[in-house]
């Protein structure tokens, strides 16, 4: 595969590489509360793209609001700005439920010969999904963030 580009602000990630090998890795590891949840998929992908990002503790993410305090309180949270979807963005999801919309689940956007969402969840593993994939199973709010 040949080198797509990412985000200016990133080193160029090789799709022939390391990255597509890593996603190969990861694809159907299990979700693990304490090892491997959506922010820890992110934090590790991300390290392709030359961005090392902070861990969040497990503890947050226990409780819906702890996951909505952590992805929207976050101190790193003032290092990226919302913009369009890249190569290597951060993908931050919400559920429409009720009018409580908060962004509680993370991924990462790749275009491989098409643009998809590695994440990871407890009910599906890690995976790569199409954001109409994502829409269909919930996540209606999708937004994509940079580095500023």
């Amino acid at each position: 595969m040949k080198s797509v580009p990412s985000d200016p602000n990133a080193k160029e990630a090789s799709l022939s590489s390391s990255l597509a090998d890593d996603v190969e890795q990861q694809l159907g590891r299990a979700w693990e509360q304490d090892a491997w949840s959506c922010w820890d998929l992110v934090r590790h992908m991300q390290c392709h793209f030359g961005r090392d990002l902070p861990v969040v503790p497990g503890s947050l993410a226990e409780s819906r609001a702890g996951l909505v305090r952590a992805f929207a309180g976050h101190a790193e949270r003032a290092n990226w700005r919302q913009d369009e979807a890249r190569h290597g963005s951060i993908v931050l999801m919400a559920r429409n439920d009720g009018g409580r919309g908060a962004e509680v689940h993370a991924g990462i956007y790749l275009v491989f010969e098409r643009p998809f969402v590695l994440h990871v969840d407890k009910p599906h593993g890690t995976v790569l999904d199409t954001v109409p994939q994502l829409r269909a199973r919930g996540w209606q709010t999708i937004n994509f963030y940079r580095p500023v």
